[in-house]
């Protein structure tokens, strides 16, 4: 490969692509150049600069989260590549390696913003498709039953969940019915001991405004009819296999399994009709797809075809699977900016370096294309310590600063029962601030609605880096605040000491209190109220 060219396109302007299959790709960064993508799970180490060196790989390894093979640049410069590929930045120097299977392509838009890199690469590679997942995903919290059943999914207890989200005054929306509903992994039916009528339930909890998703999986247990009987057939097989051509033994959190092949039309037929019969039977809405993490594949394996035997592979195609159903959610995904796919951040802990993760890694996520995204569980999704001796140790103000953060984000989603574990007198304040978080999701439902309508005809995020919105104004490292469209700043309290800065850009903002601030300006934000969520929108 010829560096000198590539460097002169990189620092070339205009529309200028270079591309090299399985090369290795060099160039320096320009004067006060940041640079976003790769992993969402990263997004609090962007923006990449000369001001600090980091590297990283996409190979094999989506980091539980969304993943893509693009990088964006504040000057308007892109990088794209189909494979996955190492990538590091080092003494103002990028540098990157694929897997020797793609190509790397570069460019640079006549916009030269973190904004018009973005629309440039969107454009070519991952134009949005028009449609949005599931409109009750945005417009009213979600519940998931994962924190408070776990491993112990059931009818009675799942209705009765519901009953409570009702009773304490919050509005029903999409509940997801977590692990363990079903027979088994693969039989993908009702256990009938935990939900002895499923129909009934699915239809009591329709009837109280709910939308029923379920959670499933790619695996299949190894000694199932399915995988017997069902996933192979004289002439195909639906199931990722070993190099004897036997049923590839999946080693993933829940034990060893069998793997749904999503590029064989067989599997990808055989999981249609498991969905598509509890649809038809029970009334279920939609399904959280989870897995599909690229780590949990081995170096080698047969699928359909010699294209789709490798892991990124597998997780597109599993991940395109799910396009069919407008009610869905995936929490690791590669290459699949722009479609009607709600992301879900890999699990939180109950921390506030985790909740202050969540605000970088959906900041990530906008930039890289994945705008119907949330930001995990309120009050974290690490279900352990929500129970027995550990509940001692909850952050309860957490809890509630969490759910403040959520409040103006593209999706809200809960999971712990907070009037199970607040029950003290002095606990008030944090349901009080829960539910005033709600209210305000709730008044601004129609604008976040509004903003997931736009971002599918055009890919943009619906929380924005300040850096997209207001570029070269020096924004680049402000990533603990988001612009809601272009008209709103939030900027939740993401510390103990409930204390923060708030950088205002030119023109007149009026808060959350009513009081109006004239930017450029940065606040300080001292002593703020366990109730309260500093945001800011444009005085007309």
């Amino acid at each position: 490969m010829n560096r000198n060219y590539l460097l002169s396109i990189a620092l070339g302007f205009g529309f200028m692509v270079f591309a090299a299959k399985g090369a290795e790709s060099e160039f320096k960064l320009l004067p006060g150049e940041y640079w976003w993508g790769g992993h969402s799970f990263n997004g609090g180490s962007m923006p990449y600069s000369a001001e600090k060196d980091f590297e990283d790989t996409l190979i094999n390894d989506n980091a539980c989260n969304q993943t893509s093979g693009l990088l964006l640049s504040s000057k308007g410069r892109w990088v794209w590549n189909n494979e996955p590929f190492a990538f590091k930045f080092k003494n103002g120097v990028f540098s990157a390696k694929d897997n020797g299977k793609g190509k790397f392509i570069m460019g640079s838009s006549a916009e030269k913003t973190l904004r018009g890199a973005f629309l440039d690469a969107s454009k070519r590679f991952f134009p949005a498709d028009g449609k949005i997942p599931d409109e009750l995903l945005f417009t009213a919290p979600q519940w998931n039953t994962w924190v408070e059943l776990t491993y112990n999914q059931n009818q009675r207890d799942v209705l009765s969940y519901a009953e409570s989200i009702i009773k304490n005054g919050f509005k029903p929306g999409v509940i997801m019915i977590d692990d363990t509903w079903q027979h088994s992994y693969g039989v993908w039916d009702f256990n009938y001991k935990r939900f002895p009528d499923p129909k009934a339930m699915c239809d009591k909890l329709h009837k109280m405004g709910f939308k029923v998703m379920l959670w499933v999986c790619p695996y299949v247990g190894l000694d199932t009819w399915e995988v017997r009987h069902e996933l192979k057939t004289k002439t195909e097989c639906g199931y990722l296999c070993d190099a004897e051509g036997n049923p590839l033994v999946m080693r993933w959190w829940n034990g060893r399994s069998a793997c749904v092949d999503f590029t064989s039309p067989l599997g990808v037929k055989w999981f249609s009709s498991k969905l598509d019969f509890l649809q038809k039977e029970y009334g279920v809405d939609g399904f959280k797809f989870d897995a599909g993490d690229m780590i949990s594949y081995p170096a080698s394996f047969k699928a359909h075809t010699l294209e789709g035997s490798t892991s990124h592979a597998q997780a597109k195609a599993y991940g395109e699977f799910g396009v069919k159903y407008p009610l869905n959610e995936y929490r690791t995904v590669w290459q699949l900016a722009g479609r009607a796919l709600a992301q879900r951040l890999q699990d939180k802990a109950n921390s506030w370096k985790d909740l202050k993760q969540c605000v970088t890694d959906i900041l990530a996520c906008g930039v890289m294309g994945y705008s119907f995204c949330c930001p995990d569980m309120i009050g974290g999704g690490q279900w352990t310590v929500f129970h027995g001796d550990a509940i001692k140790n909850v952050n309860f103000k957490i809890v509630a600063r969490s759910a403040q953060m959520q409040a103006l984000m593209p999706m809200m989603q809960f999971s712990l029962n907070p009037w199970r574990v607040m029950t003290k007198k002095e606990d008030k304040k944090y349901l009080d601030a829960i539910s005033k978080a709600a209210l305000i999701r709730s008044k601004y439902a129609d604008k976040i609605l509004s903003l997931a309508k736009s971002s599918a005809k055009t890919g943009e995020p619906i929380a924005a880096h300040m850096e997209y919105v207001f570029p070269g104004m020096g924004y680049a490292n402000v990533n603990d605040q988001w612009v809601l469209g272009r008209d709103m700043i939030v900027s939740p309290i993401l510390t103990q000491d409930d204390s923060r800065e708030v950088r205002l850009p030119s023109g007149l903002w009026r808060d959350d209190l009513g009081q109006c601030h004239l930017g450029p300006v940065t606040l300080k934000l001292k002593n703020v109220s366990i109730d309260r969520l500093p945001y800011y929108e444009v005085v007309k």
